[in-house]
């Protein structure tokens, strides 16, 4: 009896024991690859190029799924050869790369692809290898092609025609990106009659005329953004356009005019040294941004003040980096223009705090109608003992409602400015003090720095009990991040 109770327990032992090899073997099976392909295509989407062809080496089941799923072909010559800390000059590395990416398309060559961008360190030399990717992405349907290329010291830039991005409605080119090429798409060719589709032109370090410009933008008729950025040669800038709604102008350096004649045209920003500004006919631009920078004496905030209230009554929205001294002698607030329609501004400081107070002030009196003042601190501070010093007179304002102060380190000049707003803005609601600075990347986008100004513990509070008291006779929201 003993042994067959023995047995009994044996067996159980040992059936409890296939379960258990059953269980572990379930749960070691591969159950994602038995998801249906539209997950297996979700989930290859959050892949880079080169992670996403690596796939197919995982199983049969794996083999083709990365095909129908990636639809945003990025070659970056860095990324996909692993060359991110090395320079990735250097023709081993660009014969690798070309074999990669003609590998690539010939396994691709009969999907569709949305976007496709081209990163390396080309040239007009590589034109013929250049041709044949356009080509291929522009078969495949891409409606955003980008050619960032980085050529060596001797580059000759690549010459892309126009015949090969497509013609009239039959290219789905919406966004085309080009760095380091010539603006040989505008030259004649038998089959091109313009790109009907493309909404977004975007060239940096691209060689310009303004004949080349005015033929661009005949061929564009739906083009609503362009952007030009360290473009050579273009002496003059006309926009002769019933399309364009944004135009970015970032450091043209032999521009020295801009005529602007857009009557869809509502953002404008610019960055570059001093040019004159010829405004036609823009009669929905509400947003500008404006930073001159260069050693000259010119400033962006002058022109704030004289041309833009003239001739653009309808700004709404304004983005003003400071980068000159005050003087009152020279900008007389009494006979400055009004902004009667301006309800946002953003004011960057480049020049000591007290300077920049005093543009502050001077910008509250000519925009009466103002709701929301951003500003971004720069901490500054004058050492001359020979400036006069400028009194400034309390002017009351009665629409401003929001105040937000970036990069607050808590210097006095900077509790006098905020001070001198909360006496002032009799409707003021909320002020937000973040310590951290802000950085504008364009197009409306700000970017957070971590590094912010370090301010001890019992010096923050002195801060925030003298600004309360100040807070508690205007009955605003205070808020220290």
């Amino acid at each position: 009896m003993g042994n067959c109770v023995c047995s009994r327990e044996i067996s159980a032992s040992a059936k409890n024991s296939i379960i258990s090899t059953k269980e572990i073997e379930r749960i070691e099976e591969d159950r994602i690859s038995h998801l249906p392909d539209e997950v297996l295509g979700h989930i290859i989407t959050f892949l880079t190029l080169r992670e996403a062809v690596r796939t197919s080496a995982l199983s049969r089941r794996w083999k083709y799924v990365w095909r129908t799923s990636v639809s945003d072909l990025d070659f970056d010559a860095k990324n996909m050869l692993g060359t991110q800390n090395h320079p990735i000059h250097g023709q081993e590395i660009t014969s690798k790369f070309i074999r990669v990416v003609d590998q690539t398309l010939k396994l691709l060559q009969d999907f569709k692809v949305e976007r496709f961008r081209i990163c390396c360190d080309l040239d007009n030399r590589h034109g013929s290898i250049l041709h044949r990717w356009v080509k291929s992405a522009i078969i495949s349907g891409t409606k955003e092609l980008h050619l960032d290329l980085y050529p060596r010291p001797d580059y000759q830039l690549y010459s892309l025609p126009s015949g090969l991005l497509g013609s009239g409605k039959k290219s789905s080119l919406k966004h085309l990106h080009l760095t380091f090429c010539t603006l040989n798409i505008l030259r004649p060719y038998p089959s091109f009659e313009g790109f009907e589709s493309l909404t977004t032109l975007s060239l940096k370090h691209v060689f310009l005329t303004e004949e080349d410009v005015g033929d661009l933008l005949c061929h564009c008729s739906l083009l609503e953004c362009l952007k030009l950025a360290e473009c050579m040669n273009l002496v003059i800038l006309r926009i002769f356009s019933p399309s364009l709604k944004y135009l970015g102008v970032n450091e043209l350096s032999d521009l020295v005019e801009i005529k602007l004649c857009a009557t869809s045209l509502v953002t404008f920003e610019f960055t570059g040294h001093m040019v004159n500004f010829c405004f036609v006919n823009v009669p929905l631009l509400i947003t500008v941004m404006l930073h001159i920078v260069g050693f000259n004496n010119s400033d962006a905030a002058p022109i704030a003040l004289t041309t833009f209230p003239a001739h653009l009554p309808q700004l709404e929205n304004l983005v003003i980096y400071n980068t000159k001294l005050y003087f009152e002698t020279v900008f007389p607030s009494e006979s400055l223009p009004t902004y009667t329609n301006l309800t946002r501004l953003v004011m960057v400081a480049k020049v000591p705090e007290m300077d920049f107070f005093f543009w502050i002030v001077t910008f509250m009196k000519v925009s009466p109608f103002l709701k929301t003042l951003q500003l971004h601190l720069c901490h500054l501070k004058d050492e001359s003992e020979t400036r006069e010093i400028i009194r400034v007179s309390n002017i009351p304002h009665r629409y401003l409602k929001f105040l937000e102060v970036n990069g607050f380190a808590g210097y006095q000049e900077q509790i006098d400015m905020i001070t001198y707003i909360l006496k002032n803005a009799i409707a003021l609601e909320s002020v937000l003090i973040d310590p951290r600075p802000r950085f504008y990347l364009g197009n409306g986008k700000w970017k957070t720095h971590n590094n912010q100004w370090f301010m001890p513990t019992r010096e923050r509070k002195r801060i925030y009990e003298l600004l309360l008291q100040e807070f508690q006779t205007v009955g605003a929201q205070l808020t220290i991040l």
